[in-house]
């Protein structure tokens, strides 16, 4: 017989006469000594528990096998264990015989099993603080108190916890149900498969736990080319997917929501899990298959990538942006070529074209670098300066860079020599003499330490994107608020690498300014643009030197996003109207519209307001405690809208300062959160006109 089985004051009492022998043997005598004073009191118990109870059977039970309590043996003690062990002899017994019952799983001792002794042994496996039950807390009587055991006991307890939905499967469409009922939108879940903890009621907390039983029961959740690996190719396709209905995904793993369809939550939960799994390789830049060496299956790996070719090779992602620009395309490829042939490149920006061994000059030197590069042949280990090598801006480095460079070099190609100067340096203050005149293409990319090239011929064409005007080439200083609308024609008389100088007609007349090089692209969507920056920017800190702006933080990086993502360089001045009045913006009514105000906000009227809202607008809102918050929106429905937002709660519900979240809210909760609230529109969203 087990001395627990026994009162714990009783049990106590045995253990330490047994445990004293200094032998390992014990004797029979030894528990007879030990039970016999024991089992006395205990059949005394049991003897007047009976009388009370006037229970016939109860009294011939004890009776019977306790006929003399002086002559007590080991054998009256193991007739007692069996009475107490057993369940039938309980009903005439209770409520005493609970106290000299065991349970096992019982972990924090309140005489009942269930979800909290789950996470009560939980917390003591993961090295909390809490006090537990020793002896009910082995469940799978290996000795050790460990994971397994929470494992076991869960089964016991409730082996469907996690499955909020009740769909008979814990999935990613549980953690998304919990959220929505968390927030208000959602009433029909599974309380008793929700509660996690066990404490009766549904938090954060239970989100979390819910999530991270999903990543260890779905480990290819997020699979979305069903190849069995989790990774950055699983990215790119639901990014195709995202913006074209006809791209085939494995739904049953690319729909982390469970609604049925691929959305931008679903891209961004695939995102974090492919984003945590790759934490886990070691940065080798050219490793793109993760085994850690940089070989030739590599380059193999990343132009099957590029390409869009199946393959099994694994692929990591912060490995293979060979040139550190954030994309992966032809010019890593080229990257991991060139590092495969010990070609020391430098991914430098902001240096002047042509100066490819980076000493700040153009000279016969860089000829011959260059020369070097495109014969791949070594160049001493001095690092070559790319970004400054594609002369003629072809977007290749080849033999006619070289004999362009040779041009700009040679004395005799030179369009102008300073007097007095046997430097081989290329002037820097040469101007154009041309003027503009039929819209010609132009005959060379002009990225030289030339501002304009003398041989640079104009050309025309219409504005497909709206564009801000610049008064430099860096577009870093603005042109007094000018723009170039849709579909003008203008002149261009000049171009670097990173922007084209245009003439352009005004009401003023003709005026000379800085535009961006994507002027004349067919816009992207705002989904995919908007899916750009989630990728960029959720989870990172927010800095307002990006954007110069000097706003408070949610504004600052709201506006900048509403501009970008909308093509729109003057939104206005959107700073802080007055206390009363936070909720609205200072916009320049010429390009941003009002798509609804409500300065006393309702459910009703949030949901009435984003009905005809369009992603990609700009949300202002006074909060409850009269600060103002701005956020974009990334995603609406019937029932609820998600945010691109800084400042605001993380999906553990945590107010994240300085964070940018994508957050969804119930129009419930937007009510309750907010007192007021405006929608801002783009009039000419994508550069698109009205």
């Amino acid at each position: 017989m087990d001395p627990t089985m026994l009162t714990n004051v009783n049990a106590k009492r045995i253990n330490q006469t047994t445990t004293s022998s200094k032998s390992l043997e014990i004797k029979d005598e030894d528990i007879e000594v030990s039970y016999k004073e024991v089992l006395k009191e205990e059949i005394s118990v049991i003897s007047k528990q009976n009388r009370r109870n006037r229970s016939n059977q109860g009294k011939s039970k004890i009776t019977n096998d306790f006929q003399n309590p002086d002559t007590i043996n080991t054998k009256d003690a193991m007739r007692l264990s069996h009475f107490i062990e057993s369940p039938n002899h309980f009903r005439h017994l209770s409520p005493q015989p609970s106290r000299l019952q065991k349970i096992k799983g019982d972990v924090n001792g309140d005489g009942t099993l269930d979800q909290k002794d789950v996470a009560t042994l939980e917390k003591y496996n993961n090295g909390d603080d809490v006090k537990i039950e020793m002896k009910n807390a082995d469940i799978n009587e290996d000795g050790v108190i460990d994971k397994e055991d929470t494992i076991s006991l869960q089964k016991i307890v409730n082996p469907n916890i996690g499955d909020v939905n009740g769909d008979g499967k814990v999935t990613q469409a549980d953690v998304h149900a919990l959220e929505q009922y968390y927030v208000g939108n959602k009433s029909d879940i599974n309380m008793k498969n929700a509660d996690m903890n066990g404490d009766g009621k549904i938090s954060t907390l239970d989100i979390g736990k819910v999530q991270n039983l999903v990543n260890e029961l779905n480990p290819d959740m997020g699979d979305a080319n069903g190849d069995g690996i989790v990774n950055a190719k699983d990215m790119d396709l639901m990014s195709r997917a995202l913006n074209d209905p006809d791209v085939k995904v494995n739904m049953d793993k690319a729909d982390m929501d469970g609604n049925g369809k691929i959305t931008l939550s679903d891209f961004s939960d695939v995102m974090h899990i492919v984003s945590k799994r790759e934490s886990n390789f070691e940065k080798i830049i050219g490793d793109t298959n993760g085994d850690g060496v940089v070989n030739e299956s590599d380059h193999t790996n990343l132009k099957n990538y590029i390409e869009n070719v199946d393959s099994s090779d694994d692929f990591i992602r912060k490995n293979s942006d060979i040139n550190n620009d954030g994309q992966i395309d032809e010019k890593d490829l080229q990257g991991l070529r060139d590092k495969l042939d010990g070609i020391n490149v430098n991914y430098s920006e902001g240096g002047t074209v042509g100066d490819v061994n980076g000493d700040g000059k153009v000279t016969r030197a860089d000829k011959e670098a260059l020369k070097n590069y495109v014969n791949r042949e070594s160049n001493g280990g001095n690092e070559f300066y790319i970004n400054n090598a594609d002369i003629n801006g072809d977007g290749k480095i080849d033999k006619k860079d070289v004999a362009a460079l040779g041009k700009q070099v040679d004395p005799k190609h030179r369009p102008h020599e300073p007097h007095h100067n046997t430097s081989e340096v290329i002037p820097t203050n040469l101007r154009p003499t041309t003027s503009p005149t039929s819209p010609l293409r132009p005959t060379g990319h002009v990225t030289n330490n030339f501002e304009e090239r003398p041989t640079y011929e104009p050309w025309s064409n219409t504005i497909r994107q709206f564009q801000p005007v610049f008064t430099n080439s860096d577009l870093n200083s603005r042109s007094s608020g000018e723009f170039i609308s849709i579909g003008v024609k203008i002149n261009v008389i000049s171009e670097t690498d990173n922007a084209y100088k245009v003439q352009y007609p005004t009401a003023r007349g003709e005026q000379t300014g800085w535009i961006g090089r994507n002027a004349f692209e067919k816009p992207q969507s705002i989904q995919n643009v908007l899916q750009n920056f989630v990728r960029e920017f959720v989870g990172q800190a927010w800095s307002s030197a990006i954007s110069g702006n000097g706003l408070n933080i949610s504004k600052d990086f709201a506006s900048f996003i509403f501009g970008q993502v909308n093509n729109i360089g003057d939104i206005g001045s959107i700073g802080d109207q007055s206390r009363n009045n936070n909720y609205r913006l200072n916009v320049n009514a010429n390009f941003v519209g009002v798509r609804g105000s409500n300065q006393f906000l309702t459910k009703h009227n949030a949901k009435t307001m984003f009905r005809d809202a369009q992603v990609g607008d700009f949300v202002q809102m006074r909060r409850r405690n009269g600060e103002s918050h701005s956020a974009i929106l990334a995603e609406v429905s019937a029932k609820s809208v998600q945010f691109l937002e800084v400042n605001a709660e993380d999906q553990n519900g945590n107010f994240v300062y300085n964070r940018i979240n994508l957050t969804s809210y119930s129009y419930e909760r937007l009510a309750a959160d907010n007192s007021s609230m405006s929608l801002y529109y783009p009039k000419h969203p994508m550069g698109e006109e009205v």
